[in-house]
């Protein structure tokens, strides 16, 4: 008697590694309310993509706590009760506990994928130094289906996660300075979920650009499973940003007393009429992008435009304002959409303007 094997799906291990040294004194209800919210998130992504999650919840101070393991995201309890701050902070040893705890996890038949986040408010100040040496090899033995994720307080935070193995476009900053800073993680965390659930249902199983706009975030796949439909030709216009001519009256002095075009008057300059908000700039350098603003994508090849929801998902950038970098990408290009009449434009660049 022969039989055929039931698909196993997509199945994701996601981990969260959580600061509780002493300076997140006082954060403790943010993190439980952003942590349980989290968990909600995951479940619902879950169901609407009919991917199993298990979820692995780790605290860490001077010590890690392994609170959860490896379970069903639709059963897990709330973290209420078991927040509390105290002690320094270890993070590679609780980065390393979570990779040696989920390369234990059977992956014989399914698709599974491994998402560790960690968070932290402060510097790595309390782990083993055996960890700290055997964690940047122990990261880069891992293969494609593992994304570590490393969100930091400032710019020192991202070079230490990154000379620890965390690839830099999985590398976050958040202002642990900012009464709402823990809430804007939270945001950004989600939205870098639906970027990855997606990723998974495209068929990859894991990314080195989650918060990122390079070619493993921004692709022909991501795309498709973001649900984006090219807009028809004739509804926008791209336009090369050029050089404006002083002799001919074009363009104003920046405060370099170079000579550069308002984005109101080169759009003016070259289609005839301009509209506040119908007009996207390309990302050519970072910036804080505002949570208002829409995106778009160009295939550079085709030249086609994609417009949505979808694209702010898709680079693991939240409902609120987040500073965004133009990865390296050959193939497409982000544009982000002006609201202003008088934003300078950098030469050689395109707009794209919206009829």
């Amino acid at each position: 008697m022969t039989s055929r094997m039931i698909d196993q799906g997509i199945i994701n291990h996601v981990a969260f590694c959580i600061d509780i040294s002493d300076s997140m004194r006082g954060k403790e209800s943010q993190v439980i309310t952003v942590t349980d919210g989290l968990v909600a998130h995951l479940a619902r992504m879950s169901q609407d993509l009919k991917q199993e999650t298990r979820v692995t919840i780790y605290l860490f101070n001077h010590e890690v706590v392994c609170i959860v393991y490896d379970k069903d995201v639709l059963r897990l309890p709330s973290l209420a009760g078991l927040v509390k701050t105290s002690g320094m902070t270890a993070l590679v040893d609780a980065t390393t506990l979570a990779v040696q705890d989920l390369k234990l996890t059977p992956v014989k038949y399914g698709d599974h994928g491994f998402l560790i986040y960690v968070l932290t408010d402060g510097q790595e100040n309390r782990s083993r130094t055996k960890n700290k040496i055997a964690l940047p090899g122990l990261l880069a033995s891992l293969g494609p289906e593992w994304t570590l994720a490393c969100l930091v307080p400032d710019a020192i935070g991202k070079n230490y996660a990154q000379s620890f193995g965390f690839p830099v476009g999985n590398i976050a900053i958040w202002d642990v300075n900012s009464a709402t800073g823990v809430e804007e993680v939270g945001v950004a965390m989600a939205a870098s979920v639906d970027t990855y659930m997606a990723m998974r249902s495209a068929g990859q199983t894991g990314t080195r650009t989650l918060f990122s706009t390079a070619a493993d975030a921004v692709n022909a796949a991501t795309i498709k499973a973001a649900g984006l439909k090219p807009l028809d030709s004739s509804a926008y216009v791209l336009v090369p940003v050029t050089r404006p001519r002083r002799d001919r009256g074009q363009g104003v002095e920046n405060k370099d007393k170079h000579l550069v075009w308002e984005i109101s008057d080169f759009v003016r300059h070259a289609t005839g009429s301009f509209t506040v908000g119908s007009v996207f700039y390309q990302l050519s350098k970072k910036e804080r992008i505002q949570g208002n603003k829409k995106l778009a994508i160009l295939e550079i090849a085709t030249s086609k435009v994609f417009v949505g929801d979808g694209v702010r998902a898709m680079i693991g950038l939240p409902d609120g304002d987040k500073s965004v970098a133009p990865d390296f990408n050959d193939k497409y290009t982000i544009f982000v959409q002006s609201t202003s009449v008088n934003r300078h434009l950098v030469v050689g660049t395109k707009v794209l303007v919206l009829k």
